[in-house]
């Protein structure tokens, strides 16, 4: 039965029986920032000024449900559905099962005796985040040119290294001893990103 995971734990169809009947997905808003300056035509937008890319704001998933059964089921579908009233929750759909959302969860329901409607909102984080972070191995001898492609949201990814390595990103070079790293050095805007790593390891 198509639903939701919420905490990876409970499918609302399979575990619950409920029947979603609609979901709402809307794109997270651009905080933008623009600047009017008398005696020039047009504004000035600087919404990518202090990082260079756009910043988002959260955005709000809602989801409804219908559910009936015994006048016992349906309390029971109520007690569990407002267990994560106000909880922060992790929410897997079934047309995305590589991926989960993030937020604080607002539950409203009716109870109409032997069945009850149910509408879950989630004050969500912009985007969603992979279950299965994407992994990397290679080996370097001498040098190595590596393009990592990133098709979301920017990332500062984390690396280990064997031996004494050189990581080179555009005007950036780092110089790493055996150990695990994160560096805003090599952060992955969204698109391609070469790194070309120096060493034997």
């Amino acid at each position: 039965m198509r639903g939701i995971v919420i905490n990876n734990s409970i499918h609302t169809g399979d575990d619950l029986g409920l029947v979603m009947t609609k979901k709402d997905l809307p794109p997270p808003t651009a905080q933008t920032y623009s600047v009017s300056v008398p005696g020039r035509n047009g504004d000035i937008d600087l919404s990518e000024f202090l990082t260079g890319e756009v910043a988002y704001n959260n955005r709000t998933l809602s989801f409804e449900f219908f559910g009936n059964g015994s006048r016992e089921t349906v309390l029971e579908l109520i007690d569990t559905m407002l267990g994560y009233h106000g909880q922060k929750v992790e929410i897997i759909l079934d047309d995305y099962l590589d991926w989960y959302y993030t937020g604080r969860a607002k539950v409203e329901y009716t109870d109409s005796g032997y069945y009850a409607t149910f509408r879950l909102t989630v004050d969500a984080q912009p985007f969603s985040y992979a279950i299965n972070a994407k992994t990397y191995n290679f080996r370097v001898n001498g040098s190595r040119q590596i393009s990592l492609y990133n098709c979301g949201v920017t990332v500062i990814p984390t690396v280990t290294v064997d031996k004494d390595t050189t990581i080179i990103k555009g005007q950036n070079t780092l110089r790493l001893s055996a150990g695990t790293y994160e560096s805003s050095a090599l952060k992955l805007l969204k698109g391609a990103t070469v790194l070309i790593f120096e060493g034997d390891c």
